[in-house]
């Protein structure tokens, strides 16, 4: 499960018109999902400013942590260049974990595909307690993803809301 949100959004949003908050999520947003399109993951929603992408679901795929962790690094890249409306660059924070989920169509009016689990709420914890330009991945993520694929760092213990101290890490290309 991957989570990503724009650092410093709700000010931003509150600080400038709807419309031009819509051209900015509508641009990231596009370029978000041609991203998608060229990795193994699926895009489960966008609510806001938080982008959520899983892999392994609805198909199986055994590489599915480095999958997540390919389309978060290339999220990164995306957003070079791209600047809030007060012409601040664009930052993200994403948050990657991985683990068992429920997944399935819920509702009868504008039904939805969802996935429930405490690896969701996980992976958005990732996200808040990441650093700016920075892709956060829980140990269960670290311990799935081919170490040869990419310069990790240890950042230690953090603390999760409700979930007590995790180690994590940071990911980047090698």
């Amino acid at each position: 499960m991957l989570f990503c949100d724009i650092v410093d959004y709700t000010r931003a949003a509150s600080d400038h018109s709807p419309l031009e908050v819509f051209e900015l999520l509508g641009r990231l947003y596009t370029r978000f999902d041609a991203l998608i399109e060229r990795h193994p993951v699926y895009k489960i929603e966008t609510v806001g400013d938080c982008y959520v992408i899983a892999g392994g679901v609805p198909d199986p795929n055994p590489r599915h942590a480095d999958a997540i962790c390919d389309v978060a690094l290339d999220m990164l890249e995306a957003v070079d260049g791209m600047a809030l409306p007060t012409g601040a660059p664009l930052q993200i924070r994403i948050g990657v974990n991985s683990g068992p989920v429920v997944a399935g169509v819920v509702g009868t009016k504008m039904p939805r595909f969802c996935l429930y689990g405490d690896t969701v709420n996980i992976a958005s914890r990732m996200e808040t307690t990441s650093q700016p330009m920075h892709v956060q991945i829980s140990q269960s993520t670290h311990a799935l993803i081919d170490p040869t694929r990419y310069e990790i760092e240890e950042r230690g213990e953090v603390a999760l809301k409700g979930r007590g101290n995790m180690r994590t890490y940071f990911v980047r290309r090698r």
